[in-house]
């Protein structure tokens, strides 16, 4: 069975975007191509059916709260990881299919079909359902390029931005800080995403890079969602903005979050990725995902060079 894994080829396609040139020693070879083609069923599965035991029960059970915006967190995030551990395409796409059909399906709560509508046209209900983000809008607005000054939103012009500290903290950045600083607060976490992934791809087992991987989806997901909700490009969902929005539990478990992909940049190992010793953790995008195993990479040459 050919064992050429997601992450080699996202690699090589990395690289032959770079060279635009491929020699033919390159080229992978596989001995028994048709044993792929034949895979039973449950082969097939064997990697999707554990994945979905775990986050499905989990995912429903956020979603009948009702929490949507938090069920869209886990849900993106969990299903990067399995993106990221060799998940069949295939099945990938089939699973958001039916998670969306299922929401629509069981049935979304009224409030969340009033946010659906007031997102859609927010101001012809900018009185009513469309309140908030009609004024996120305006104090986006208000902000300019360079804003109005620290602490000075409340004094322009009477605005009043409802939750302001927390789901609409974005807002107020943009309104006194302007475009500069709304623009540097998306910076740093594009900067946060390019590190995360840095950490993952030299994480020195794949127990590692998983776990860093969705680290880095989780809070990039989540403040995606947040800056989205303030300029309309989602629904308002009541999501946090990392680091920044008011609540004491939310900011100790992202700084806890943090805390573990530190820990584990700390053990990293230079190279273009992870996918070194994959083959003894995962196969290829045959349709199953792998779980890690249990050996290391050995850390005393990287901190050699390091000195």
């Amino acid at each position: 069975m050919c064992t050429y894994n997601g992450a080699q080829f996202l690699q090589e396609q990395l690289d032959s975007l770079v060279s635009q040139t491929r020699q033919p020693d390159e080229v992978v070879i596989c001995d028994d191509q048709s044993e792929d083609e034949t895979l039973t069923l449950v082969e097939r599965w064997a990697g999707t059916v554990p994945f979905l035991l775990i986050a499905v029960p989990v995912i429903a059970l956020v979603f009948k709260e009702p929490d949507l915006g938090t069920t869209i967190v886990i849900t993106l995030t969990a299903f990067t990881m399995w993106f990221v551990a060799g998940a069949n395409t295939f099945h990938l796409g089939s699973m958001f299919s039916i998670a969306g059909l299922g929401a629509i399906i069981v049935g979304l709560a009224g409030y969340q079909m009033d946010r659906i509508r007031a997102w859609l046209d927010p101001w012809k209900y900018e009185s009513t359902i469309g309140y908030h983000t009609v004024q996120g809008l305006l104090a986006l607005g208000l902000g300019g390029v360079f804003g109005s000054g620290l602490g000075e939103s409340r004094m322009a012009g009477g605005l009043f931005v409802p939750n302001a500290f927390n789901d609409f903290i974005f807002a107020i950045i943009g309104e006194e800080f302007g475009l500069i600083g709304a623009g540097v607060v998306i910076a740093l976490f594009v900067l946060l995403a390019y590190a995360g992934i840095r950490v993952a791809l030299g994480a020195p087992d794949t127990f590692g890079a998983l776990l860093a991987a969705g680290i880095t989806a989780w809070l990039c997901i989540q403040a995606f969602i947040n800056i989205g909700v303030v300029v309309t490009l989602v629904p308002i969902t009541g999501i946090t903005l990392p680091f920044i929005s008011a609540g004491g539990s939310s900011l100790i478990i992202s700084f806890a979050a943090i805390g573990i992909l530190l820990s584990i940049s700390r053990e990293t190992i230079e190279k273009g990725t992870w996918n070194d010793d994959a083959s003894a953790h995962r196969s290829g995008r045959d349709g199953r995902a792998y779980l890690p195993g249990a050996g290391r990479r050995p850390v005393v040459a990287r901190a050699a060079r390091r000195r």
